[in-house]
């Protein structure tokens, strides 16, 4: 099945990459997943026809998925097909508009979310992709050598501070720095074994 999207993050994650945009024509999220249990994908799977790097954010392209499969904490998972992707084009920071999300927030407050509560049905995830304004942003990297980064920000009076997993880290300009708006896909990640939670991610600054 094909399916014309826009890249709103190609986000490194565990070795893969996690890419997610939204349908052209509905506006709606899609997560392409290595199996059906979700999955980072590799770096031949998420490069167009011809490219040499990952997809980008903000570029148009056309992929194919095969099955349908949502999880609990993630209903946008589809997985992935056979057959290999392709570069429409792009479009401009002027048109986001009309693919911006506004949830009241992110997933509530705080930086994680006890998976138990979303399992157990007292917490339903209708969405575990947003793409929203934010305010106040501020990237950090307290470890150089271990390169993790946070994005510290607001959103609607809420203070978020998340892994920021965008690979172009060093292109957003120096670091630490300040901005006053910017716009963010937001991912909710998978169980993180150790804690039990699914994680807030930061996954791309557009």
């Amino acid at each position: 099945m094909k399916k014309e999207i826009i890249v709103f993050a190609s986000s490194v994650m565990r070795g893969g990459r996690c890419v997610a945009g939204k349908e052209i024509e509905s506006k709606q999220w899609i997560r392409p997943v290595s199996r059906k249990g979700g999955g980072a994908l590799n770096k031949t799977q998420c490069t167009v026809s011809g490219g040499k790097d990952p997809v980008r954010p903000l570029q148009k392209i056309k992929i194919d998925v095969g099955s349908y499969c949502p999880l609990v904490n993630q209903p946008e998972n589809w997985l992935i097909g056979k057959e290999g992707w392709n570069y429409i084009g792009e479009i401009t920071s002027e048109e986001i508009g009309p693919y911006l999300d506004s949830p009241d927030s992110l997933w509530g407050t705080g930086n994680e979310v006890p998976y138990s509560e979303i399992a157990s049905g007292n917490m339903t995830i209708e969405q575990s992709l947003y793409l929203v304004k934010i305010s106040e942003l501020q990237l950090d990297r307290p470890d150089i050598d271990l390169k993790k980064t946070k994005a510290s920000f607001y959103y609607k009076g809420k203070q978020y501070k998340l892994g920021f997993t965008d690979p172009d880290f060093e292109d957003h300009r120096n670091w630490p720095h300040y901005q006053e708006e910017g716009m963010l896909c937001v991912s909710l990640a998978g169980k993180y074994p150790l804690t039990g939670c699914c994680h807030k991610i930061a996954a791309a600054l557009i």
